[in-house]
């Protein structure tokens, strides 16, 4: 809910073309109040999201879950498709 609630704040300051995007940032935290906190939420949850994926992913290799194949090779495509998602995401900025 956090990722959601300040990926919308986020996308009502923020312009996706290569003249304008730094500045929106920029814009965003040195201008908007608590900018630079709304952005930093984001980012942090976005990184924590990750790193609770990994957790929950070694939890299954710890306890077996990997037997029931079909769970574990649609869990597999939902982390690399998380994974995929959090990276285009740092690299739009």
């Amino acid at each position: 809910m956090v990722q959601i609630f300040t990926g919308l704040l986020l996308v009502l300051y923020y312009t996706p073309s290569s003249e304008e995007a730094f500045s929106t940032i920029d814009y965003l935290l040195r201008e908007v109040n608590n900018g630079w906190l709304i952005r930093l939420l984001h980012s942090s949850g976005a990184s924590l999201f990750i790193g609770l994926l990994y957790l929950h992913a070694f939890k299954g290799l710890y306890f077996g879950g990997f037997r029931l194949l079909g769970v574990w090779i649609r869990g597999i495509f939902l982390i690399f498709l998380s994974i995929v998602t959090a990276f285009f995401g740092y690299v739009l900025v």
